[in-house]
């Protein structure tokens, strides 16, 4: 495990003993952490749908968690995205916040898009 900022064997001797025994106390409060964290991600049972989330305890890492469903909806900006895991490929369902508007496929690479609203000019 590579811990940052943490002393040293004779910088962390120079310190107070309260400041060492903080220190230490610190360090297997962190270790106990992202242990507890790879023996939850690794127990989890693999299905469609997985979510990946960036964690900082001793180092950054990526971190996945499958999540148990049959659907999963994403909520942002007033659109929602419904996602069907289906035997050949994957159904997406969208729809719009009836008064926010209209929702539209916008292309964004070769392999990506994104679902919008679709903003109107004001009349009058």
């Amino acid at each position: 495990m590579t811990v940052r900022n943490i002393p040293d064997a004779k910088a962390l001797g120079n310190l107070p003993k309260w400041a060492q025994i903080h220190i230490n106390d610190i360090r297997l409060a962190m270790e106990a952490a992202e242990t507890a964290l790879h023996e939850y991600t690794d127990s989890t049972t693999p299905s469609p749908f997985e979510v990946m989330d960036l964690v900082c305890l001793s180092k950054t890492e990526t971190v996945k968690r499958y999540v148990q469903a049959s659907s999963m909806e994403v909520h942002s900006a007033g659109v929602t995205v419904t996602i069907y895991p289906e035997d050949d490929g994957v159904a997406l369902y969208f729809d719009g916040d009836r008064h926010a508007g209209d929702v539209a496929l916008v292309p964004q690479a070769a392999n990506s898009l994104k679902i919008r609203r679709v903003l109107y000019p004001k009349k009058g």
